[in-house]
């Protein structure tokens, strides 16, 4: 194949994404179960999720180093844990029960801002859908704001199964067709995905390319001040430590990237 040909191939593949993104629900519909496993498994071919080391597409790191940085992070004994006060508040506030998702949203915002030390606010899109917290950094060479954190509460499982992470990520892939879809066009957008349901956290990995990533980085982490899984609870806190310093590193670079059309980071 020539490489007009491979080019051609990844503006067919862009549009294909584009397009069915367009069509789906809204994310707190499209990030059911069920409707998960339709997509991937049936009707949307540019649909990959899966875990870093499964069989579902490549290794997201491989388009962004900021993935890579985040697991090694992770993984590393030595990096600084977050004051266990600040970690005792999150829990609390995300393990309570709120007169209205509201109120909920607004605390829990509150907490985590504090402990990760970025600006956090909801997001509310013109056609309503929303994200319960979003990171946004303006980009002012080509006027966008870039957003590499999307977040999505839960107070618990719910009786319709929806996954807070991939609720987040159509929530990321709403963002980027309705309010920044410019930047489309000069990067894969890498963006993290927070999901806290009560008092358990999981981050993921999302990109768009000419198929739609998402893959975890880490399951669902028990952090329960009270635990005696220690260990679980280290690996809790250098997850919200590796999104501190991941989440605002990633976007020093994207002033440079986004000069590099059609790039994959």
């Amino acid at each position: 194949m020539g490489v007009e040909n491979r080019l051609q191939a990844i503006l067919d593949g862009r549009e294909r994404l584009l397009a069915g993104l367009k069509r789906l629900p809204a994310p707190s519909n499209a990030g059911k179960t069920s409707y998960v496993q339709k997509l991937v498994q049936e009707t949307q071919p540019w649909l990959k999720a899966g875990r870093p080391f499964g069989i579902i597409g490549p290794l997201v790191s491989i388009y962004h180093p900021i993935f890579a940085n985040f697991l090694d992070l992770l993984a590393c004994p030595d990096n600084r844990l977050d004051p266990d006060v600040l970690t005792q508040q999150l829990v609390e506030a995300s393990s309570m029960f709120y007169p209205n998702e509201g109120v909920r949203q607004h605390e829990i915002n509150r907490q985590l801002s504090n402990l990760l030390g970025i600006n956090i606010a909801p997001m509310t899109l013109p056609d309503w859908s929303s994200n319960d917290g979003l990171v946004s950094v303006r980009c002012p060479k080509i006027d966008q704001d870039a957003a590499p954190v999307f977040l999505e509460y839960k107070a618990e499982a719910d009786r319709v199964s929806t996954e807070p992470c991939m609720q987040a990520a159509f929530g990321y892939a709403r963002y980027y067709l309705n309010h920044s879809e410019k930047l489309l066009d000069y990067c894969c957008c890498p963006s993290f995905t927070l999901a806290i349901t009560g008092p358990t956290l999981q981050v993921s990995a999302v990109v768009l390319v000419d198929d739609m990533l998402v893959q975890e980085l880490t399951l669902p982490l028990i952090d329960r001040i009270s635990s005696p899984l220690f260990q679980i609870l280290q690996e809790c806190r250098r997850a919200r430590c590796s999104v501190k310093v991941c989440g605002p590193s990633q976007t020093q670079g994207r002033e440079l990237e986004a000069h590099v059309i059609r790039s994959r980071d």
